[in-house]
């Protein structure tokens, strides 16, 4: 058994990925749901995770305290845009900002799988949030969207927007 900390997982990943052109995914389990708790992935290992959903799809994706920011948001909006058995999906405590929580708010607006999704604690403005307001004109699927311990200064209510 190797223990590695946190830091040196991250690192072990991305120097795999730098040795090997040959890896192009990261191998993911069998079963519908996929963990990455607190791995600090960055968001060029989330690039070669949503290649590797695309061909193994999961119903649930948990990306808790990943690094992830506007640039594997982007990453994460385009598989949503695609790929239509991700029912809920947690992004909690990385560092999404308003940017990158737009790029997943347009992304919902072609996806009617996903009817979680947690972003607590991702430094999202209004403008983010104002994002998923305007999404939720196009999606009805979505039944919580979690934007505790943002920057949002007023707190949306989904119900208050069907």
């Amino acid at each position: 058994m190797i223990l590695m900390g946190h830091w040196h997982f991250a690192s072990a990943i991305q120097s795999l990925f730098a040795v090997s052109k040959e890896m192009e995914e990261i191998r993911l389990r069998k079963g519908d749901e996929e963990s990455f708790i607190d791995k600090f992935l960055g968001d060029d290992s989330i690039q070669s995770l949503c290649d590797g959903l695309r061909r193994n799809p999961k119903q649930r994706l948990n990306l808790r305290g990943d690094r992830v920011t506007s640039s594997g948001a982007k990453h994460l909006a385009d598989l949503l845009r695609v790929q239509h058995s991700l029912e809920s999906i947690v992004l909690e405590w990385n560092e999404l900002g308003s940017t990158g929580a737009t790029f997943i708010a347009e992304s919902l607006k072609a996806n009617h799988s996903l009817h979680q999704i947690n972003l607590q604690n991702n430094k999202i403005g209004s403008d983010g949030a104002i994002s998923f307001a305007e999404a939720m004109e196009d999606n009805r699927t979505l039944s919580l969207l979690d934007l505790r311990w943002n920057k949002v200064r007023s707190y949306l209510r989904l119900s208050s927007l069907r």
